[in-house]
């Protein structure tokens, strides 16, 4: 089954803020009564694939899929940057993880392995 296939059951058509805010608090109602908690990842597209930046950006750059060495070099290039700059050790933080030096990089729109979600609360 296709992408487009499998969600079109779900699809729902929305032309105003009022019915998007309706639609969304159905949901999470419906979530509430049965103990549900979502994983929320914003894209522009439904038919995109679940990938990082640094995925994407390789992807386009190199034209091919990569295998794990080939996006912990590209990573680890960003990273030499980054120290490079001094901004793996912000003042009055002192030097930050590795996860926090890419979460960093991610926040400020560099591309990463990393993929960012939210969770209703």
């Amino acid at each position: 089954m296709d992408i487009p296939a499998f969600w079109k059951p779900f699809e729902v058509h929305i032309n105003s803020f009022e019915q998007i805010l309706e639609k969304f608090n159905e949901v999470m109602e419906k979530a509430e009564k049965k103990d549900i908690q979502f994983a929320w990842r914003g894209q522009v597209d439904y038919r995109w694939a679940l990938h990082s930046s640094l995925y994407r950006r390789l992807i386009l750059t190199k034209g091919q899929a990569l295998r794990e060495q080939e996006f912990s070099k590209e990573e680890q290039k960003i990273l030499i940057e980054l120290h490079r700059w001094g901004l793996h050790s912000p003042p009055g933080y002192g030097r930050l993880s590795v996860l926090n030096q890419l979460a960093m990089l991610q926040h400020y729109g560099a591309p990463t392995r990393l993929i960012d979600i939210s969770f209703n609360a």
